[in-house]
């Protein structure tokens, strides 16, 4: 039998849909409540090349004010870059593993890009809240 999906998935809206051409991050997500976390960015139509590309980059914070790029060990894998034709007009998620209360997402662009882009950060699992 499938579970609810609704009531199972956590789901905000981090960067509306837009032409993405020069660096950008999203908004802030506080963790306080998730046990996972991860940026679901998704990428229309743009000839991606080694030239012209972009990474996405987790940012990491303890206030919400000030935010550095997280470590690797922060990552479920490594920094993701979307370099090839086959990056365009799909999905990539970036899991976060890191301790850090807030995240963002930097989507750092190299070369000459016009790819519009959406962000949604999602968790499938909230701490329990005391009664």
């Amino acid at each position: 039998m499938l579970r609810n999906l609704a009531q199972t998935v956590k789901a905000m809206l981090l960067l509306a849909a837009q032409e993405v051409s020069a660096d950008i991050t999203t908004a802030a997500a506080d963790l306080a409540n998730f046990r996972n976390f991860a940026f679901q960015v998704a990428v229309g139509n743009f000839a991606f090349t080694n030239a012209n590309k972009i990474a996405l980059k987790i940012m990491e914070s303890d206030d919400n004010i000030t935010f550095t790029e997280a470590p690797a060990e922060a990552y479920y894998g490594s920094v993701k870059e979307l370099v090839a034709a086959a990056d365009a007009n799909t999905v990539h998620l970036v899991q976060y593993r890191g301790v850090k209360r807030y995240v963002k997402l930097n989507l750092d662009v190299t070369g000459t890009v016009a790819a519009p882009v959406a962000v949604t950060g999602l968790s499938t699992e909230l701490k329990a809240q005391p009664l």
